[in-house]
């Protein structure tokens, strides 16, 4: 029947059962028949990605972008949703990503009040522009480093530019961290200064910090990567600390080993998770509530390969660790 109803319900009904096929043909037939509202067209794009339907996708979520509406508050989202799928699409395909990016840069600088409120999904579009290997090279893609500075501008709470800067962080160092020049530096004196420089921060969150610093432990190293590495590691453990809400930082040195040991109490962190810790954006279930993106520590683990050295965790069931092991290359005299 020429009722676009009947095909829509057909189409979800063939979908919810895995019949892909069937699905995608119900709903280009509901959407042919003048299907067209949000929720629909998003769920037919789905369809067209999961039948590799590309080019079919591509066209539908170009019109429903490109309709010329004035969106209400309520439905950003979803046109965001809509943007985040078209660019996965011509990923694929290989397309001209400029028939993306040129309508999403207009689209954010029209809306850029709503960037805050919807800084979840923003956030993966931009990680997919700064990360992903069909786009790093932003030099191809002038437009993507204008559409990055519109994101972060227009966040208000600074979270936005802090992620742009992580996320640049983590693409340069795949290809160019290793690079950085290194000479030789105090670790002790480093753990120290940074310690110092936490501490405020530390007891504005009722964590109490104890510290056991080895004297004069040299590494090869690059300064200001140390810093960041030290840290993050301070902030994850001051942000998770439960219970006493103490952390430990333990330097210490082994043959010719430096060994830098970072630990909080609280939850044990179950051990299948304990691997996952290190990669790109993930968290928890536990970190739920905790600010941050998850790229932490995966910055953590990218500054330590580059200094030649190792970084593990291990959790109990009152405290977790994580330590860092660095060559020593003297010591101080």
């Amino acid at each position: 029947p020429d009722n676009k109803w009947f095909w829509r319900e057909l189409a979800v009904s063939y979908q919810e059962r895995g019949y892909t096929r069937k699905a995608f043909g119900a709903f280009d037939k509901a959407y042919e028949l003048g299907c067209r509202d949000n929720d629909f067209v998003l769920e037919f794009s789905v369809s067209c990605n999961s039948y590799e339907q590309y080019d079919r996708g591509i066209h539908v979520l170009t019109e429903f972008i490109g309709s010329g509406k004035r969106w209400k508050r309520e439905e950003i989202p979803q046109v965001l949703e809509g943007f985040s799928g078209l660019m996965a699409m011509y990923m694929v395909t290989g397309g001209d990503l400029s028939a993306v990016l040129k309508p999403f840069k207009a689209f954010l600088e029209q809306y850029s009040i709503y960037v805050e409120e919807n800084m979840d999904i923003l956030s993966q579009i931009v990680t997919v522009m700064i990360l992903h290997p069909a786009l790093n090279d932003r030099q191809n893609h002038p437009m993507i480093q204008e559409i990055i500075e519109l994101f972060s501008a227009a966040s208000r709470s600074g979270f936005g530019k802090n992620l742009v800067e992580e996320l640049l962080f983590l693409a340069r160092s795949d290809a160019t961290l290793a690079s950085v020049p290194k000479s030789a530096q105090n670790l002790s004196d480093l753990t120290w200064n940074t310690l110092l420089l936490f501490e405020p921060v530390a007891y504005e969150q009722g964590v109490t910090i104890s510290e056991n610093i080895m004297p004069d432990l040299m590494v090869f190293a690059d300064s200001e990567q140390i810093r960041r590495l030290l840290t993050i590691l301070l902030d994850n453990a001051c942000k998770y600390a439960e219970g006493e809400k103490h952390v430990t930082l333990n330097l210490s040195c082994q043959r010719d080993t430096i060994f830098l040991t970072v630990k909080n109490t609280g939850k044990q962190i179950p051990a299948d998770e304990l691997p996952l810790l290190f990669e790109r954006f993930y968290r928890s279930d536990k970190s739920r509530t905790k600010s941050g993106y998850g790229l932490g520590l995966s910055i953590a683990q990218a500054i330590v390969q580059a200094h030649h050295g190792k970084i593990s965790v291990e959790s109990t069931k009152e405290t977790t660790s994580f330590t860092v092991t660095l060559p020593l290359i003297k010591q101080k005299t």
